[in-house]
Parts: structure tokens; C-alpha cells; sequence
């Protein structure tokens, strides 16, 4: 099995010849950008971009320009949470991870189902970079066909190939993690942007 800087490598070779060929800028965009790389048993590669720290927290109250005292009062109540519990910045900020490993799970499960599909526009046929999206088996190729006509060499994962990506996703949530309490030891929740509005 490859390590990690073995697989960047990988994934700096494809993005150089076959997607940013021209722009040093937009490669080194991909190279900061990508926090781990997952190889696929049929060695085509995944790569599982760094999670950014959300610091805007917006909660909504009523619908057409109109709330109740109670709608009012349950968003000042979510926005004072956001601005004083550290769990809950840390639980919000997680979910980009947490959501995806609970999604492949459920396709592990048989609920749903993953597919990875070339990657870029313009990428050769035979390219190894490939992107995964998760869908309810309604949505899948042979039910929604419309939704993938633009997808270039789709295939269905296997379980093998499922659990690799919730490898990968474990390790990026670990150091993100790392990420988030660097930040709260330096700033705490004081620059956080948060706020309350009434829905159209």
C-alpha cells in the first residue's frame, strides 16, 4: 500500500499533465487544497480536500416576513449557543466530515450507493483522478440516468473501495479536529459572525 506522500505525488502528476497545465498558480491551489489521497483497488485515485472552519452562523425565524415570539426566541436561543458553546462550534464545523463517513456507511448498508466519475472536464478517458458522489438508489445511473449523462467512466464502488474513502475521511477529520482546537486556544468564539433574520 502507498503512503500518503506517494499518493500526492500521484496526484500532482495528474493534476500538472492533465487538468491545470498551464497554470502553476491553480496547481499549487490543488496541492493546498488536498489533505489526503485515496487509491481505489482498480488504482484509480480520490482526493479528499481540506475542510474549511466555518465561522458564519445565520438562524432563520418565521416564513413571509412575519415570526412568532416562540420562533423568535428559539433562534436568539441557537445564536446565543453558537456564540458560548465550544461543542457546538466543534460538532458544527465536524459535520463536513461526520455527514460523508455516515453517508458511506449507509451505502455499506445497502441504503445507498457511490460512484466515481472522471474528475475534471477535459480530462483524458483514461484519466486516474476520479470524483465520488453518494445517492439514494432512486437517483442512481439506472433510475436517473439524466442526472449522470455528463459523467465520464462512472462506476460503482465496492465495499472495499467505500471503506477506503471512510479511512481517508477518519484521518482528514483528525486532523481538522487538531485544526479546530489550534484555532479556539488562539481566538476562543470571539470572531465568530453570527446572526439572526426573518425568512421571506
Amino acid at each position: 500500500m502507498k503512503n500518503q506522500k506517494e499518493l500526492k505525488d500521484k496526484y500532482m502528476e495528474v493534476i500538472r499533465k492533465e487538468v491545470w497545465v498551464d497554470s502553476e498558480h491553480m496547481q499549487e491551489f490543488a496541492r493546498k487544497e488536498c489533505a489526503y489521497v485515496v487509491e481505489l483497488s482498480n488504482g484509480n485515485i480520490i482526493s479528499l480536500e481540506k475542510p474549511r472552519i466555518q465561522k458564519d452562523f445565520c438562524f432563520e425565524m418565521g416564513m413571509y416576513g412575519t415570526y412568532t415570539q416562540e420562533e423568535f426566541e428559539r433562534a436568539e436561543g441557537l445564536a446565543e449557543k453558537a456564540q458560548t458553546d465550544v461543542n457546538y462550534f466543534i460538532q458544527n464545523n465536524m459535520e463536513q466530515i461526520t455527514n460523508k463517513i455516515k453517508y458511506l456507511k449507509e451505502c455499506l448498508e445497502k441504503e445507498k450507493e457511490c460512484y466515481t466519475f472522471t474528475h475534471y472536464s477535459g480530462q483524458p478517458d483514461k484519466s486516474i483522478l476520479k470524483s465520488y458522489n453518494i445517492v439514494r438508489i432512486c437517483d442512481n445511473p439506472e433510475y436517473c440516468p439524466g442526472r449522470w449523462s455528463n459523467c465520464k467512466n462512472l462506476e460503482k464502488l465496492d465495499n472495499d473501495d467505500i471503506k477506503a474513502i471512510i479511512v481517508g475521511l477518519e484521518e482528514v477529520g483528525k486532523g481538522f479536529m487538531k485544526r479546530l482546537n489550534t484555532y479556539l486556544k488562539k481566538y476562543g468564539l470571539e470572531k465568530l459572525n453570527i446572526w439572526t433574520y426573518c425568512s421571506d
